[in-house]
């Protein structure tokens, strides 16, 4: 749900809702990738975010 909000935010260019539906996509679930790529592939996270982002987003392929 939060996903696709999200990339309807992000059509309209309204990218701080965008930012936080895809954030929260992740929050509810780990495993979801599309949040993970469009967050980092149009650099909506700061280098912080992307940084803790980037040491969780190995454990759970390990899981998978």
């Amino acid at each position: 749900m939060y996903l696709l909000r999200g990339k309807v935010h992000e059509a309209m260019d309204n990218r701080i809702p965008a930012i936080e539906d895809y954030k929260m996509a992740l929050k509810l679930d780990i495993y979801c990738n599309e949040a993970f790529e469009l967050l980092v592939r149009h650099e909506m996270l700061t280098p912080e975010e992307g940084e803790k982002l980037n040491l969780l987003k190995p454990l759970c392929l390990l899981t998978d």
